[in-house]
């Protein structure tokens, strides 16, 4: 990565599994992923908590989230991350 003079990469693909489904798992996806030069394990969560609550809060407009009959809300806001929230 570095060698190419890119510190940051990213993708969103859309995945195909080749096996079964279940309700927790379906067959296609979509992934996103990254990669940083020189970021350590605290980067990436502060990073990945800057991505999840902006998408939340473009696409869902709301931090409320429904996940197995139990409700979660965040109220903290992105710390910096290098993500626009």
């Amino acid at each position: 990565m570095r060698g190419g003079g890119i510190d940051r990469v990213y993708e969103v693909a859309r995945c195909f599994r080749n096996e079964g489904m279940d309700p927790s798992h379906l067959q296609d996806f979509t992934m996103c992923e990254w990669y940083a030069a020189y970021w350590d394990f605290r980067d990436n969560m502060d990073f990945t908590e800057g991505l999840v609550l902006h998408l939340l809060d473009e696409a869902a407009r709301s931090r409320r989230v429904v996940w197995a009959a139990s409700r979660s809300t965040s109220r903290r806001r992105g710390r910096g991350s290098g993500c626009a929230t």
